[in-house]
């Protein structure tokens, strides 16, 4: 199976209102646990990027300024989707927050070639790790690897699977 481990940054929370501003997967074939291939892209969004969003992102609007649009760059996606043939997306949120972003720009910009994928939530695994805890800090990343995974499986390299759409 091809897992595409995804993940994407926006300029807000709100899906009408807030902008992509990177896009990014690499494609791993879980039975060789090699990576096959990957897509990034840093997009330019309609309004300014906010320092709270720099300060928790890392992006600036240097970096983007020279980038493309949005309705540019999802079709690309979704063709290289194809063309690589992702079988499932992987991402911590991934069904709360990046794929409705996802759905949501595809339909305001008319992106004709959006498919949905079916989802491996990393959030849901590690609620379900902590036995249903939703305190945030801890089912964050840092902390699944942390504290769940390396001490019930003993090997610090199985983290690698949770962070690897962290580019």
């Amino acid at each position: 199976m091809k897992l595409l481990f995804f993940d994407l940054e926006t300029t807000g929370f709100s899906r009408e209102h807030n902008d992509i501003i990177e896009l990014a997967g690499i494609l791993v074939d879980s039975e060789t646990k090699e990576k096959i291939d990957e897509f990034h892209e840093y997009i330019k969004p309609r309004q300014p990027i906010s320092r709270v969003i720099t300060d928790l992102t890392g992006i600036t609007n240097s970096m983007v300024q020279n980038k493309l649009n949005t309705w540019d760059v999802l079709p690309m996606f979704y063709v290289w989707c194809k063309e690589v043939g992702v079988d499932a997306f992987v991402g911590h949120n991934i069904d709360a927050f990046d794929m409705g972003f996802m759905r949501a720009k595809a339909q305001i910009y008319n992106v004709t070639n959006f498919k949905e994928y079916p989802t491996i939530d990393t959030l849901k695994i590690a609620k379900k790790l902590n036995k249903g805890n939703i305190d945030s800090n801890q089912n964050n990343i840092k902390n699944t690897i942390d504290n769940i995974i390396v001490p019930k499986t003993g090997d610090s390299g199985l983290g690698i699977y949770f962070v690897i759409f962290i580019i």
